[in-house]
């Protein structure tokens, strides 16, 4: 016989008791949740779980919710609610979890979150409550190839740093040495030849701020959120400057080619109206649904462009166009892009073909005997 809710508090605040945990639970005739009442570290003194009493999860939630809080020193994690609104009654341990780990990665700063988020997400869905098995079950559920993989296993040591019980750091550090996954597992990325871009970003005259974002992407190869992130257009020497709010930071960007900036008269700067206050990964978002939208597809099977590969085609030019070659070296192809050597060598040049690069090698040693033969 299931027992009442009177019955169902005096065991749990029992529990509670034989723990040395000095918070309580309470029930009112003017709510239909369950409150905590204890030694807050501020006022006031009882507040609201958010949970109702004939929910199946909800008293092994609340004590979860009561156990965090005491050993936090009075300071409630995010799925403790200080009003009558609470949350809906399929709330459950998942969902605080997850409420209470977002809240640890705001006060981390990370530049982002978004293999969080779609973890977060999907995680927020699950009812019953989170244990150590099933969050490990839930990272081998994973081909240890891909690298979400990797991804899962750092979410769940976010989970643990964010207050988790039973979760051991070591469990997750072992599945996280299975990983097979190496950068050059990607499926290779489809880069389209430059005259198909060029016709693609000429036929949106009559979509003109977005005809500039993409000019832009592809002549300066920016990542989609540092559009909305510049001092400026290009000046009077074509180049334009990356604020320091991006991902990477301040960085100057080169054209490649220069006379696209008159082409598509990227000096006259034309934003879309879009929300710029957002995290750059959700602009990038933004930037790429737009393109989805209007990129025609580049292969047979469908495929179309996405606003990476106008990036990763803006290295490509610059490193086998046989004009540009003996202009750029790869260490310059990196700064313009703003990021690191290493991982233009490893993330951007590897999409380069072997005829590709045998191109560029035989540019360079004409270039060489050239300069050779004037010595």
């Amino acid at each position: 016989m299931a027992q009442t809710p009177a019955l169902q508090i005096k065991t749990w605040n029992s529990q509670l008791k034989a723990n040395g945990n000095p918070f309580r639970f309470r029930l009112t005739n003017q709510s239909p949740f369950i409150y905590l009442r204890g030694p807050f570290r501020q006022p006031p003194l009882v507040r609201s779980t958010g949970l109702r009493p004939s929910d199946p999860e909800a008293w092994p939630n609340a004590y979860q919710l009561a156990q965090t809080t005491h050993l936090s020193g009075g300071n409630p994690p995010v799925g403790l609610f200080g009003g009558r609104s609470g949350t809906p009654s399929g709330f459950s341990g998942w969902a605080m979890l997850v409420h209470a780990t977002r809240k640890l990665l705001e006060t981390q700063g990370l530049r982002s979150t978004t293999a969080f988020n779609s973890h977060f997400n999907a995680l927020a869905k699950r009812e019953n409550s989170p244990t150590a098995e099933a969050i490990l079950h839930w990272i081998e559920e994973q081909d240890c190839g891909r690298r979400d993989y990797l991804a899962r296993c750092d979410t769940a040591i976010k989970f643990i740093e964010a207050g988790l019980q039973g979760l051991r750091r070591e469990d997750v550090l072992n599945l996280r040495q299975r990983s097979r996954y190496r950068a050059t597992s990607v499926a290779d990325r489809l880069l389209a030849p430059d005259d198909a871009i060029v016709r693609w970003i000429d036929h949106m005259e009559d979509r003109p701020k977005w005809q500039w974002v993409f000019g832009m992407l592809a002549t300066y190869g920016l990542r989609p959120h540092e559009v909305f992130h510049l001092e400026g257009p290009p000046d009077e020497d074509a180049l334009v400057t990356v604020l320091p709010e991006t991902k990477t930071g301040f960085h100057i960007s080169h054209p490649a080619p220069e006379e696209w900036v008159e082409r598509w008269r990227l000096r006259e700067m034309r934003l879309p109206s879009i929300r710029t206050d957002r995290p750059n990964n959700i602009i990038g978002q933004a930037v790429s649904t737009r393109c989805s939208r209007l990129a025609p597809p580049v292969s047979a099977d469908g495929r179309k462009l996405t606003p990476y590969d106008l990036r990763h085609c803006w290295a490509r030019r610059v490193h086998c166009t046989p004009e540009l070659i003996p202009l750029w070296t790869t260490a310059d192809a990196a700064e313009s892009l703003g990021h690191s050597e290493t991982v233009h060598r490893r993330h951007y040049q590897r999409w380069i073909t072997k005829a590709e690069q045998k191109l560029r090698a035989k540019e360079l040693r004409r270039r060489r005997l050239e300069e050779a033969s004037m010595a």
